[in-house]
């Protein structure tokens, strides 16, 4: 919640002013006050809109894959991590999916299904996550937190 002066200072007005408004035109000034909460509260509604978009989407993937191919998603395509770019690096996976939106998913080498030239996943052992570069993830639920946060300080060293 802002302050006065804060509201003040993006108004780019007095201090003085505010608070003359406040005693001589308090509907104006509650007008004011409401805007900048308002402003507040829609912008963490986002996040969680964004939350709550992103787990949408996960069941609609799941739901599209139950359908088509009893629970499997086909990988299109491995991205090596170097073997000693973090601790259990040589343990993990990263692969991504032939899916529109081309996600990546993160997982053990054991979960990940050969056959007929083809690899798959089993959608149901993993949860949707979006990383901090807004890169939209799914992740083994068998994997370690640990090695989960060491793949993504590594990830994001990439761009660097």
């Amino acid at each position: 919640m802002l302050s006065d002066r804060q509201i003040a200072k993006k108004l780019q007005m007095s201090y003085d002013t505010l608070l003359r408004w406040k005693r001589e035109k308090p509907l104006l000034y509650h007008h004011i006050r409401d805007g900048f909460e308002l402003k507040e509260l829609a912008l963490e509604m986002d996040k969680h809109l964004k939350a709550i978009y992103r787990q949408t989407q996960f069941i609609r993937l799941k739901e599209r894959v139950c359908k088509q191919s009893m629970r499997r998603y086909r990988v299109i395509s491995c991205e090596l991590i170097p073997e000693g770019a973090f601790k259990n690096a040589a343990q993990l996976y990263w692969v991504r999916t032939d899916d529109k939106e081309s996600l990546n998913v993160l997982l053990k080498k054991e979960e990940l299904e050969f056959e007929e030239n083809e690899m798959y996943i089993n959608i149901f052992d993993f949860e949707a996550h979006s990383a901090e570069d807004e890169s939209e993830w799914l992740i083994s639920n068998n994997l370690n937190i640990h090695d989960i946060n060491d793949f993504f300080n590594w990830y994001f060293t990439l761009d660097n």
